[in-house]
């Protein structure tokens, strides 16, 4: 038979205040800490994008997958590999870090 718990219609006391002496310059940096998350999902979402472009510009090509369902390939100075979740890797070789236009 389960125990039954006792029912109290007391209120909750109100919470004291605990605020650091080093509030200022916590705060400062709880801002400069959601700026930079921010940030970060900007670029985040500016990768997914790039990623999807990458993922479908390699199906129109028809380019096929190996026996792992892995399709890579080298594209110039770029190794790139799909899998077959779609996860996309990208390397460039060493000391090539400028944009090629073709």
């Amino acid at each position: 038979m389960p125990r039954q718990r006792k029912t109290t219609n007391e209120e909750q006391l109100d919470l004291i205040d605990v605020t650091p002496e080093n509030a200022k310059p916590l705060k400062r940096a709880a801002r400069a800490f959601k700026a930079a998350q921010t940030e970060r999902k900007t670029w985040g979402e500016e990768e997914e994008k790039q990623k999807n472009k990458i993922v479908e510009l390699v199906h129109e090509a028809g380019l096929k997958p190996d026996s792992d369902g892995v399709i890579t390939f080298t594209l110039g100075d770029f190794t790139i590999k799909v899998t077959a979740r779609e996860l996309v890797n990208v390397k460039m070789s060493v000391g090539t870090a400028e944009e090629e236009e073709d």
